[in-house]
């Protein structure tokens, strides 16, 4: 996979500082492959952590007034579906729903939990324009229309007043293998806690197993799960331009 990624600021910012998530989620059993990551202009000091969920966070500063940045990775995803995510067990937060309330916790099994999540999709309309503003799930229940993030959220929220341990998952929806029908683009789906598999993942969107899911972060608050994430200290952004774009890598 190869990620790359233009920010041009005007006027230019002061004290930029970057969080980026783009490493792929580590499975069990699975030989670790290394990420290449480059920033341009570089930056002048770099810090790689692992979050709660074991997802590897670099950490960049640039002291410097930043016009444009250059942010550029690739790196090898195994996208068999039947990989499992790491076995880190649940907590409160998995099972919060939008209004702050925790229900008894119960672990359906996967055939019931892969229910329970299309039950909650049947009759969406896809929409891939972004909204102007986050809705409240209340409005998502009455439009029945959105993109891959309102779809989770609205199911995630679902899943959990009954109980379900659920937490988001984000990355990225592949290409098919055979044809290549459409281009990656950004994605988030579930995994839920179920009694027979542990983490299961679950695309309420699409159940095609030629389209490869490619996780790269996961938890149980889905604004703190983006790729790339950043602030700075003093200057005003009156433009802001993002270019990105996702290949298979050609070894």
């Amino acid at each position: 996979m190869i990620y790359d990624a233009v920010y041009t600021f005007d006027p230019p910012v002061d004290a930029m500082a970057l969080q980026m998530r783009l490493r792929p989620i580590p499975r069990p059993g699975q030989s670790a492959r290394g990420i290449r990551l480059a920033t341009v202009p570089d930056c002048e000091a770099r810090r790689t952590d692992t979050d709660a969920w074991g997802v590897v966070v670099e950490t960049a500063s640039f002291p410097e007034p930043l016009r444009r940045l250059r942010v550029n990775a690739d790196w090898t995803v195994d996208t068999r579906a039947d990989a499992p995510l790491p076995s880190i067990a649940p907590g409160r937060g998995d099972l919060v729903d939008d209004a702050g309330r925790t229900a008894p916790r119960r672990d359906p099994a996967t055939a019931e939990a892969d229910a329970m999540a299309r039950a909650v999709a049947s009759g969406w309309t896809y929409d891939l324009r972004p909204p102007a503003a986050v809705r409240p799930l209340a409005t998502l229940v009455e439009e029945r229309r959105g993109g891959c993030e309102d779809l989770a959220r609205l199911c995630a929220d679902v899943l959990r007043r009954q109980g379900v341990p659920v937490r988001f998952v984000v990355g990225y929806l592949g290409a098919r293998v055979t044809p290549a029908a459409r281009r990656h683009r950004r994605h988030a789906w579930l995994a839920i806690w179920t009694s027979d598999r542990g983490w299961c993942e679950i695309d309420p969107l699409n159940d095609d197993r030629d389209v490869p899911l490619l996780a790269t972060a996961w938890g149980p608050a889905l604004p703190a799960l983006q790729p790339v994430t950043g602030h700075f200290a003093t200057g005003r952004v009156t433009g802001l331009s993002v270019e990105i774009q996702v290949l298979p890598a050609h070894i």
